[in-house]
């Protein structure tokens, strides 16, 4: 799985600063997304808002324009609302459910990301959201999150209401 994560972060990390360059030269697209985040949620509504602010405080600090996209794959739990509350904080953070559609929430996901470039994370009650979070520092190259890291802490640079 980490291997995994290096071999991804390694070719999307190549693509995403020889966009970035192509992008800045030819000055085209402005207003695009230079990378979206595509988060597949499940009943993950105890770290779903530590996830999407951390991630949120990660993006700002090393991408001009970037995105995360949040669909809601079936949760039963509290998901959906703390998704909407933070969504209504962040405007780069949208945020749609799975309906009884025949699109899987991933198919869903990627037909609404902006951004040619997208990385994917799948979050439910068993996933160590701190190595997703690790995997998209490294590939932007900025040093992974404490290990410690909870739900309730908030990174300084997001603002709570």
């Amino acid at each position: 799985m980490v291997w995994g994560a290096v071999s991804l972060a390694w070719i999307i990390g190549d693509a995403l600063w020889r966009d970035l360059g192509d992008w800045r030269a030819a000055g085209r697209r402005q207003r695009a997304s230079v990378l979206s985040l595509l988060v597949v949620a499940r009943d993950c509504g105890d770290i779903i808002e530590g996830f999407l602010l951390h991630a949120v405080f990660i993006l700002s600090a090393q991408v001009a324009h970037w995105e995360i996209v949040v669909i809601d794959d079936g949760s039963v739990d509290d998901t959906p609302a703390v998704v909407e509350r933070l969504a209504r904080r962040e405007a780069r953070l949208r945020w749609a459910k799975r309906g009884g559609s025949a699109l899987s929430a991933t198919d869903m996901g990627l037909f609404l990301c902006r951004s040619p470039l997208v990385m994917m994370a799948r979050l439910d009650k068993s996933t160590d959201a701190r190595e997703v979070l690790g995997s998209l520092a490294m590939l932007l190259g900025r040093p992974a999150p404490a290990p410690e890291w909870k739900k309730e802490e908030v990174p300084a640079a997001v603002s709570k209401e």
